[in-house]
């Protein structure tokens, strides 16, 4: 395939993905007082301390000059300009300060984006933020549709200027970095687009906030995570190998998953079940072999009022 054929493929994907979520979004006039808060919310709990995060690590992933030049002009305007403050007085107007709540609708989603930034892989890196720089232009104007009723902050906000805040590529540079980046790349589509992937199931948990229909799930069978193990194709196909037999003494090191393998898994567990018994206490031996860790699920089950039983 030739490089212009790469560059259109990537795009039209990248384009497929925000189309997909905006249509998926709710009508914001249909969103109560108190969704639009949420949504508000969760929107700063993720962007306020991350969105640097995520620029440090396209800058140290990628080895061209030029890209490095490009990033740090981004992060020098990042720290110059204060954004995360912009951002909290954005949420401060809008009355909509995320509570811990907040940050825990969205916290296991996040984290997997982080872990995939932390890997460092450029290209991977730079579709993903191609896909957030294409959605947030657009998603900024549903922010200013779904912004709070009179009288509660709205005035003085300049919600569609809030899009400089995180435009992570200036779109006359975009095209310039995919050329030269994907001349470059042999990665596997599953590769090139994880980070798409994950950001997307994270803006989801923005809009909606997945911790609160949980409840409605705890019915659900905790040996589903047994099948979720070998199933998952997110974690699978990213391994780019098969998993070996699942059996109770099978060593989780030795699973072929990888440290976001097993975020993954352990995030599919808590929407499923409504609950991630290792963010509940500190002390505790982690689980070290398949069975450990499905036992350890149950147990949890039984404090949480889950009935494991009803797992088919």
């Amino acid at each position: 395939m030739s490089n212009e054929s790469k560059i259109a493929s990537i795009q039209a994907y990248i384009d497929r993905a925000i189309e997909d979520l905006l249509a998926s979004l709710r009508n914001p006039g249909q969103l109560s007082a108190e969704e639009r808060r949420g949504i508000i919310a969760r929107y700063a709990a993720v962007l306020e301390g991350n969105f640097i995060y995520w620029m440090t690590g396209a800058y140290i992933s990628v080895g061209s000059d030029e890209a490095r030049a490009k990033i740090m002009d981004n992060l020098r305007e990042e720290v110059r300009d204060c954004h995360p403050g912009m951002m909290r007085r954005f949420a401060m107007a809008a009355h909509a300060i995320p509570t811990d709540a907040d940050a825990q609708a969205v916290y296991r989603n996040l984290m997997n984006v982080r872990l995939f930034i932390g890997r460092l892989s450029a290209v991977p890196i730079l579709v993903t933020m191609a896909f957030f720089e294409g959605f947030i232009q657009r998603f900024m104007s549903y922010l200013a549709d779904a912004r709070p009723a009179p009288g509660l902050g709205r005035d003085g906000i300049h919600w569609t200027s809030m899009a400089s805040v995180t435009s992570p590529i200036p779109r006359s540079s975009s095209a310039r970095w995919k050329r030269r980046w994907c001349s470059r790349t042999r990665c596997r589509e599953e590769e090139m687009f994880e980070g798409v992937e994950l950001l997307r199931t994270l803006i989801q948990s923005i809009v909606v906030n997945t911790t609160r229909s949980m409840s409605t799930r705890r019915g659900s069978h905790v040996r589903q995570g047994h099948r979720d193990f070998g199933d998952s194709a997110d974690c699978r196909g990213r391994q780019r190998k098969s998993l070996p037999p699942l059996t109770d003494d099978l060593v989780l090191l030795d699973s072929g998953l990888d440290s976001l393998g097993i975020a993954i898994l352990v995030a599919r567990l808590e929407e499923t079940l409504g609950f991630d018994p290792f963010t509940e206490t500190d002390d505790m031996a982690y689980p070290v072999t398949l069975g450990d860790f499905i036992r350890f699920y149950e147990h949890a089950a039984e404090s949480h009022g889950v009935d494991s039983r009803q797992a088919g």
